[in-house]
């Protein structure tokens, strides 16, 4: 390792290097906020009596590949810095070609166009990407590029991309270079930017474990970013490309397709227990155990890619199933997904991908998914709580998987595991209630303890009365309704219909599962009197269609005798949709 001090300028203007964002560098991330400090740092060093401004460090390798032309060198920490420094370096060459060698004071820039683009932004003799002192990776290089040259010749089109930062700050960068009082002022201060240049001995120095330590202007390197590093910094850099492209873009592109900002991370919690014998690492562990349990298996790096590409590939059919793919997997992934247990996609990862190799039956995963939906909904509904979760479904994709390593194991075998580890567990966090149970949970308790679970548990009893008329229930308005008020007690019309033990009544009943339906009018409905509410024509149960309020407009008053028999057919509903598949 080599450090020095050193003018910005000389480093970007040194006429036999040029620089190269790699391809498992991470976009362009720096905000407005980040390109304001670094402007008024460079004006406030260009009114100061000192001589130099210390702005970073810029770490880099030289490509050991001969290429012609300029020496490749790869960037591999300053990229966020170094990359707004040629933003600005264009701006200002922008404002002297368009103000005719005058800063806004009057006076004559101390710059010019051709003075900044031939020194400090592009190789003038040079073509191809030889031609660019900076290239980026991904699609921040086609931007930046076109910006130069859009720069060179304006009648050469610049690349349109509202979600590209590079033209969002370059757009920003720009009207604060047109409004400067005296631009000269801030390419005094650009002159004046010091780094410390590393460079780095690929074969004595371990570029790896300096871009694991990075931690750039607060922005910390995600998993994503330390993962994409160790998959593809050690290979030549024509090689890093071919592998991004083949292998690690999909894989980006599978697992972000919603653009939700944690389904990588999910996605590879999921991917390691399925491949190593380890239990589920949380956020802050992920990369140090993927690293640590790559380093044991030793895979070459294209196995490995492809590998992950494969899980990546069945992680996206689990996390985001189209909502127009009414296939039974994709309706199952949906209800999974509804009930918001992360852990759960780890298990059904591991039999998805029993599936892909042909060792689970797809009527059998379906019956797995259904277990698992089974498990957790029986739980909830009886006030089980969820913390033992996490541990309890990495357990089962482990031993799930030790089964499939077993080659005589058919899809039967794999199954019928499934449901003998579920059916065996005891502890009270990992119990599933048997039929005996629910039932006499749901005659005797109340189940309004979870409104978002009770929408689901509702909302999929209503369905399975008419599965050709499918109803979502996560979309809209829709809301638990107690038939009897939360607020009965105040309105002398269900008091009176109440009787005289209205009280006991009332405190028995209110959340038990025979009083609650569903509604999108529950603000109308509210406690009005139960024959009021019935016969609405806005809102009403006569006229709500929905299968599971059927006896609830064939009473004439609302009662225990009428909760009790509504009660008794919710039972039996709830035991039919939510079998106790485990003991089958």
């Amino acid at each position: 390792m080599q450090a020095t001090d050193q003018k910005f300028i000389g480093f970007i203007g040194a006429t036999e290097r040029r620089y190269v964002i790699p391809i498992f560098q991470r976009r362009y991330t720096w905000e407005i906020k980040h390109c304001e400090q670094l402007l008024k740092d460079m004006l406030a060093v260009a009114e100061s009596s000192l001589p130099c401004h210390f702005t970073g460090s810029v770490v880099w390798v030289r490509e050991d590949d001969p290429v012609k032309g300029p020496s490749r060198m790869l960037l591999i920490d300053g990229q966020q810095r170094t990359t707004t420094l040629m933003l600005i370096l264009i701006a200002l060459a922008r404002f002297a070609d368009t103000h005719e060698g005058r800063a806004n004071s009057g006076e004559s820039l101390n710059f010019s166009k051709d003075l900044i683009l031939n020194t400090l932004l592009i190789h003038p003799f040079e073509s191809g990407d030889n031609r660019f002192r900076l290239t980026l990776s991904q699609e921040d290089k086609l931007i930046m590029n076109s910006l130069i040259q859009n720069l060179e010749d304006p009648t050469t089109p610049k690349i349109s991309d509202e979600d590209s930062r590079i033209l969002k700050n370059f757009e920003w960068i720009k009207s604060m270079v047109d409004n400067l009082p005296n631009q000269n002022d801030l390419w005094a201060g650009f002159r004046k930017l010091q780094i410390v240049s590393v460079m780095l001995d690929q074969y004595r120095d371990n570029p790896q474990l300096v871009f694991e330590s990075m931690n750039s202007t607060g922005k910390s390197l995600s998993n994503s970013d330390l993962i994409r590093n160790y998959v593809l910094m050690d290979q030549s850099l024509d090689e890093q490309e071919r592998l991004f492209a083949n292998y690690w873009l999909p894989i980006e592109n599978l697992v972000n397709s919603n653009r939700q900002d944690d389904a990588f991370e999910d996605s590879i919690v999921c991917y390691i227990p399925q491949v190593y014998e380890t239990s589920a690492p949380i956020t802050s562990d992920i990369y140090p155990a993927f690293k640590q349990q790559n380093i044991s298996r030793n895979l070459p790096r294209e196995n490995l890619l492809a590998e992950m590409l494969h899980y990546a590939t069945l992680y996206k059919d689990i996390a985001f199933p189209s909502s127009d793919n009414n296939d039974a997997l994709a309706i199952r992934y949906r209800r999974l997904n509804s009930l918001g247990y992360m852990p759960v996609r780890v298990l059904s990862l591991a039999m998805l991908h029993a599936n892909s190799q042909g060792r689970m039956t797809c009527r059998d995963l379906i019956e797995g998914l259904d277990l698992i939906e089974c498990f957790i909904v029986r739980r909830a509904i009886t006030s089980y709580d969820a913390r033992a979760y996490r541990r309890l479904f990495f357990d089962a994709t482990q031993e799930f998987n030790k089964n499939l390593q077993d080659d005589k194991a058919d899809s039967t075998y794999l199954l019928a595991g499934l449901k003998e580890f579920f059916y065996r567990k005891t502890a009270k966090s990992q119990i599933l209630p048997d039929d005996e149970f629910v039932k006499n949970y749901l005659r005797t308790r109340g189940v309004y303890i979870n409104p978002q679970m009770l929408r689901y548990i509702l909302g999929r009893i209503e369905n399975s009365l008419h599965e050709k008329h499918y109803i979502d229930f996560e979309k809209g308005t829709w809301s638990i309704e107690h038939v009897m008020p939360q607020s009965a007690l105040e309105v002398p019309q269900w008091r009176a219909d109440l009787g005289d033990d209205a009280e006991e009544i009332f405190s028995a009943w209110i959340d038990n599962i025979g009083n609650l339906t569903l509604t999108v009018y529950n603000t109308e409905l509210s406690n009005k009197p139960f024959l009021e509410k019935k016969v609405m024509f806005v809102g009403g149960y006569e006229h709500d269609g929905l299968a599971i309020s059927s006896l609830i407009r064939q009473a004439e008053c609302w009662n225990v005798k009428a909760m009790e028999k509504r009660r008794n057919e919710m039972i039996d509903l709830f035991l039919k949709v939510f079998p106790n598949l485990a003991s089958c």
